[in-house]
């Protein structure tokens, strides 16, 4: 782990949220500083840093430097899932009302730009959710279908396919 901008490793950074869940349910059982200085310093870093989205909400999947700056414009919906529950449980657990706020945050990011009426998801119709949001390319997928590096590449595809449309294509 690293203390120093919190995370594992010494390149990208992933939150690991497997990892950081597994530090705080062994801070729960045993208490040690060491393990909270883990913690505090990585979920810090995440929440404030480039890997959560200050503007539109919301974490991205990964930033591609060290020290959370540089986002990877792409956000997924199981990792914004695993995180906010990790950082519900942290404030629970570290007593950090911050953390929770960060849980509600995401909670309501997932709702407003995850979901919509007029995404068609495999394969389910009846749930109308977006697995990723690629903010790059403003492209995004329902639960089960595949992401497209452009506008172009979605629109193709629909035009050649279009009884797959669980992909849809903004250019907001």
């Amino acid at each position: 782990a690293d203390n120093f901008e919190g995370g594992f490793g010494n390149q990208s950074r992933f939150p690991h949220v497997p990892q950081l869940r597994y530090l705080l349910d062994r801070y729960r059982q045993v208490p040690s500083a060491p393990v909270r200085e883990v913690m505090e310093t990585t979920l810090d870093a995440m929440a404030q840093r480039g890997l959560y989205d200050h503007v539109e909400g919301g974490f991205f999947r990964y930033t591609v430097d060290p020290s959370w700056s540089v986002p990877h414009f792409e956000k997924m919906l199981y990792d914004n899932a695993q995180l906010a529950r990790l950082y519900l449980e942290a404030g629970k657990v570290l007593g950090r009302k911050d953390y929770a706020a960060v849980c509600f945050a995401v909670l309501d990011f997932m709702l407003a730009r995850m979901q919509t009426a007029n995404a068609i998801s495999v394969p389910n119709p009846m749930i109308k959710i977006f697995s990723s949001e690629s903010t790059a390319t403003f492209v995004r997928t329902g639960v089960g279908s595949i992401i497209s590096e452009t506008n172009i590449a979605a629109k193709n595809l629909l035009s050649i396919h279009p009884e797959n449309s669980s992909v849809r294509s903004y250019t907001q």
